[in-house]
């Protein structure tokens, strides 16, 4: 699995040339979805709600 903390565009070029010969690409949203989560509970002590930022994150992608 390859993964490149790219946020956009969603599919970066690396990403599609990994795909192109059978690799199976990520980028970096579900890395920085969940580094957020963690750093609002930190500075807020409260959860942050993840299934709303995750439908605003990736509302334009799906």
């Amino acid at each position: 699995m390859l993964e490149d903390v790219s946020y956009s565009p969603a599919k970066s070029k690396l990403m599609e040339q990994a795909e192109s010969v059978g690799a199976t690409a990520i980028n970096g949203l579900g890395m920085m979805l969940w580094q957020g989560a963690l750093a609002f509970e930190l500075w807020t002590g409260q959860e942050m709600p993840v299934s709303y930022i995750k439908e605003q994150l990736f509302a334009d992608r799906l």
